[in-house]
């Protein structure tokens, strides 16, 4: 598909040595791709155009409505995701939520990641309970940046330790600091996925979310012997956006469960979005 569609993503794709970065390149470069024609946002495959800005931002260059659209990617673990909006920029992480195999304890790691963090932060961290409190306030942290930086489409370069994310006072909404100044027009969602193994037997999805959806993420598991066995954790960055009434209700942490009952989360098995992409491919080439 990748090769009738365009041979240098095919090339991208194949330049992976690992059959399981394969997939993730893949996947990933499918998703956006999925996501224009199906809401009819390009009238067909062969008019997608995806650019990419400086600091490695991918972006939509053009689309057949005219509409703003604007979408970001991630994969680790289990899961490959998409998040995508018709009104804002968005910005996507997800991490799986283990202790990494060459760290000994959820501390360890903390002090591994300290440069990353605030002096607030970092005591903040500390301060869990359990070494599992730890290591979910830890990935809290770096999830959170991660979309930002991603949303704000800045380099690899760029120091985590200038963006301050305020947990303490609120985890539903936390507070953000930027250079130390207060940065009050980004919003983030929290969602919470378990291991990709509980979708192995997942029935396939038929569509995407509406069109008039504000905001929506997607995710896939890469395959069905799911490699990680544990939980992953999104953040999702939305804005620079003024705020609104609705923004002082905004509960920024949701299950998978309820995301999904809401409208604005789908789940693929690969298996499942493959078939999917080939459909859309075949009915709009």
């Amino acid at each position: 598909m990748i090769e009738a569609y365009d041979a240098s993503l095919a090339l991208k794709v194949q330049r992976y040595m690992r059959a399981i970065d394969r997939v993730r390149s893949l996947v990933g470069c499918l998703l956006p791709r999925v996501m224009l024609v199906d809401t009819g946002m390009v009238r067909s495959w062969n008019d997608v155009c995806i650019r990419t800005a400086r600091g490695g931002r991918p972006y939509v260059e053009r689309n057949s409505s005219g509409a703003h659209v604007d979408f970001n990617i991630s994969h680790d673990g289990d899961w490959v995701v998409m998040a995508f909006s018709t009104c804002d920029k968005v910005g996507v992480d997800v991490m799986e939520t283990t202790l990494p195999h060459f760290e000994e304890s959820s501390t360890s790691f903390c002090d591994t990641m300290k440069q990353a963090m605030t002096a607030d932060e970092y005591a903040w961290v500390r301060q869990g309970a359990s070494d599992a409190e730890v290591l979910s306030r830890l990935y809290d942290v770096w999830t959170y940046k991660e979309a930002l930086t991603k949303n704000m489409g800045l380099g690899l370069g760029f120091d985590f330790a200038r963006i301050q994310v305020e947990f303490w006072h609120s985890k539903e909404m936390p507070s953000l600091r930027m250079d130390d100044h207060e940065e009050s027009q980004y919003r983030f969602l929290e969602v919470r996925l378990p291991s990709g193994i509980c979708y192995q037997d997942a029935s396939p999805a038929t569509n995407l979310p509406p069109n008039g959806a504000r905001q929506t993420f997607t995710t896939t598991c890469k395959n069905r012997d799911a490699v990680g066995g544990r939980g992953s954790q999104v953040a999702i960055a939305v804005g620079p956006r003024a705020c609104t009434e609705q923004d002082a209700a905004w509960n920024c942490c949701v299950s998978a469960e309820q995301a999904s009952a809401d409208g604005w989360l789908r789940i693929w098995t690969y298996e499942a979005f493959m078939e999917f992409a080939r459909h859309v491919h075949e009915m709009t080439s």
